[in-house]
C-alpha cells in the first residue's frame, strides 16, 4: 500500500503484515492492519479513516513511489481538498527533556537561570533563596544527572511536586500582577488592562490578547501625553530678555515694547493631537476676545507679536503630522507680517522638519521666508530684540521726529491759518 500523510502532504509506501481480528476472533467485518513503512516504523491503523493506494506486486517499492509522486503532481489540488485528520507523530519524553535542557543550558551560559523560567524569579522561589549560587548551579549538577540517565530518574520523583511548583508560580503571578500592582498603579484605570488581557487570553487566545495590550497601552500613553501637555510655559519680552547689554535708551524702549515679542516653551514628544494646541496659541494671538468692546476695556490689549520664539530644546521628538503643525504657524505668521524664530533644535528634529519641507528661505515670497532657526533661546531672544531695535523703534522714532518737526514749524509760524479760517466761517 501507500498512505497518504496529511501532515507531510505525501504518500509513504507501506508493506502489510497481518489483519487484526474482530470481536470474537472474526476478522471478517474489520479494516484494522498492521503495516510496516521503509523506514521500519509500524503501525496499526483503521483503513476505513485513511486515503491509500494499493499498489501492483510486480512493481518495487522505489518504483511506486515515483509512480505515485508523479500523480500526485496532477491530483495536488484534490487531495489539499479532501484533508482528513492528522496524524501527530509523538515525541518521547526523553526528547522532550532533552530539547528542554538544551534551551536551559544555553541560557544558563547565556547568564539566565537554568529553572523553569517562570518558577525561578517568582517572589517565593525568591525569599526561599533560589538566586544564590547553591540553588542555581545545584540544578545545572540535577539537569546534567538527568541527562546522562536518559531522564530515568525523573520518574522517581513524585507528580505532585510538579504540580505544586505550578500551582506555587500561578499564585505568584496572581499576587505580583493583580495585587501588588494594584497598589503600586496610581491611575486605577492603567490597571483594569491587566484583568482585561487575562480575559481576552482565556476567551480568545494569547495573541489577541498580546495585540490588544499593545492597542490599550498605546492609547493610555498617548492620554497621558496629552494630559501632560506640550506647553512647558508661555511669556513675552517684558518678562524675558536676553542677556545682551544695550543702552539706557534701547533697554528702557525694550522694557516698554517687549511685548512684541511672545515666546513658547515646549516640552515632550510632538504629535498632532498636543501640536495643535501650539497653532490655536499662536492663533488667538492674533485674534481679538470674541464677544468684547474693545472701546470699552479700560486697559489696552497686548500689541499683536513681530515675532514668536519657539523654545524646543525639551522637545524629544516629533512626528510628521506635528510637522504639518508648525508649517501651518509659520503660514499664519507670515499673513500677519510675524517672524517665527525655532531654538534649540535637535539634529533629529532639523531632520524631521526638512522631511516636511520646513525649512527657511530667503526667498520673500515664500511663507518660510519668515522663519528662522536659532542654536538656542538666548541667541534667538537676542535676535528678536535686535529686529525690533532696528525696525519697530527706528520707525517710531522717526515718527516722533516727524511730529516734533510739524510742532515746531506751527509754533515759529506767523500767520496762523486755522485762526483766521474759524474767524471766517464766523462771519459766514
Amino acid at each position: 500500500l501507500s498512505v497518504y500523510w496529511p501532515n507531510d502532504n505525501k504518500f509513504y509506501n507501506a508493506k502489510v503484515t497481518s489483519k487484526c481480528q474482530g470481536e470474537g476472533g472474526d476478522d471478517g467485518g474489520s479494516n484494522v492492519y498492521t503495516l510496516i513503512y521503509e523506514d521500519g516504523d509500524v503501525e496499526t491503523i483503521d483503513l476505513t479513516n485513511e486515503d491509500f493506494k494499493i499498489l501492483s506486486y510486480s512493481i518495487s517499492v522505489t518504483q511506486s513511489q515515483q509512480v505515485l509522486n508523479e500523480e500526485d503532481d496532477d491530483d495536488d489540488d484534490e487531495y489539499n481538498q479532501s484533508k482528513i485528520s492528522s496524524k501527530p507523530q509523538p515525541m518521547s519524553m526523553s526528547q522532550v527533556y532533552t530539547y528542554y535542557g538544551m534551551i536551559l543550558s544555553f541560557s544558563g551560559l547565556a547568564g539566565g537561570s537554568a529553572a523553569l523560567p517562570s518558577l525561578g524569579p517568582s517572589s517565593t522561589m525568591t525569599m526561599l533563596g533560589s538566586t544564590g549560587f547553591s540553588p542555581q548551579y545545584g540544578s545545572v549538577i540535577i539537569l546534567l544527572l538527568f541527562y546522562l540517565t536518559n531522564f530515568n530518574l525523573v520518574g522517581y520523583i513524585p507528580k505532585v511536586t510538579f504540580s505544586s511548583l505550578l500551582v506555587v508560580t500561578s499564585m505568584n503571578m496572581i499576587e505580583d500582577w493583580f495585587f501588588k500592582s494594584y497598589s503600586k498603579i496610581k491611575e486605577k484605570g492603567e490597571w483594569a488592562v491587566i484583568p482585561v488581557i487575562v480575559v481576552i487570553a482565556f476567551v480568545l487566545g494569547v495573541l489577541p490578547s498580546v495585540f490588544l495590550g499593545i492597542a490599550i497601552s498605546t492609547f493610555i500613553f498617548v492620554a497621558a501625553f496629552q494630559r501632560s501637555g506640550v506647553l512647558k510655559f508661555i511669556a513675552n519680552g517684558l518678562t524675558v530678555h536676553s542677556t545682551t547689554e544695550r543702552g539706557v535708551v534701547d533697554a528702557e524702549w525694550l522694557d516698554e515694547h517687549g511685548d512684541l515679542i511672545q515666546i513658547l516653551v515646549l516640552q515632550n514628544y510632538l504629535f498632532f493631537g498636543n501640536a495643535y494646541s501650539c497653532y490655536t496659541v499662536v492663533e488667538l494671538m492674533f485674534e481679538d476676545p470674541p464677544g468684547v468692546d474693545i472701546d470699552a476695556l479700560d486697559f489696552p490689549l497686548p500689541p499683536l507679536p513681530k515675532y514668536i520664539v519657539i523654545d524646543m530644546t525639551m522637545t524629544t521628538g516629533i512626528d510628521a503630522s506635528a510637522v504639518d503643525v508648525f508649517k501651518d504657524i509659520v503660514s499664519l505668521c507670515y499673513d500677519k507680517g510675524c517672524k517665527v524664530f525655532i531654538s534649540g533644535l535637535k539634529s533629529e528634529l532639523k531632520r524631521s522638519f526638512m522631511c516636511g519641507t520646513v525649512k527657511p528661505s530667503m526667498d520673500k515670497k515664500s511663507i518660510f521666508s519668515a522663519l528662522r532657526w536659532l542654536p538656542d533661546m538666548e541667541a534667538a531672544l537676542a535676535r528678536a530684540e535686535d529686529k525690533l531695535l532696528k525696525y519697530e523703534y527706528k520707525q517710531e522714532a522717526k515718527e516722533n521726529e516727524r511730529e516734533k518737526r510739524h510742532t515746531l514749524r506751527r509754533s515759529m509760524s506767523t500767520f496762523d491759518e486755522g485762526f483766521f479760517s474759524a474767524l471766517k466761517q464766523i462771519d459766514i
